[in-house]
């Protein structure tokens, strides 16, 4: 039987078609692969709500992120041959990676989260130790790929 592995994503690598690296030992074949995409509040509502309601920004993005994740999960399942199933949350990335891996039992956490202007790797690991300190599942941060 596999392990249950949470992928935290923000919104900046939902529309990718290649993940920060997942390396072989990662994932395998019998694992059950939970994708979760974080959406910050200030990547959702940009419009003023008296121009565009927030309410109908969130579910614009959301619906856009979703469809994006999906891609992103085929992708994955082809390359990988895992179970791949998709969520999208709007939150605080850590808040919301900690209550989701909690609710879903999962056994290890990869993190995959990029700071906007060039800091993606250090904002990785960083993001990787903040939800590490609030939980006892095992986490990971995932490299960006190397800009050839």
């Amino acid at each position: 039987m596999g392990r249950k592995i949470l992928i935290v994503l923000d919104g900046a690598h939902l529309n990718l078609k290649e993940l920060p690296a997942i390396e072989h030992g990662d994932l395998n074949g019998e694992d059950e692969v939970l994708l979760l995409g974080v959406l910050l509040r200030r990547e959702v509502v940009r419009v003023p709500s008296d121009i565009i309601p927030e309410a109908a920004q969130e579910e614009s993005k959301m619906l856009e992120a979703t469809k994006d994740l999906h891609l992103l999960a085929e992708d994955l399942r082809r390359d990988r041959g895992c179970a791949f199933t998709t969520h999208v949350v709007i939150g605080d990335p850590v808040v919301q990676a900690v209550a989701f891996a909690r609710q879903n039992k999962v056994d290890s956490i990869l993190v995959g989260m990029k700071e906007p202007g060039g800091l993606g790797r250090l904002f990785s690991k960083g993001m990787a130790q903040r939800i590490a300190a609030k939980t006892h599942i095992a986490v990971k941060a995932l490299e960006e790929p190397a800009q050839s």
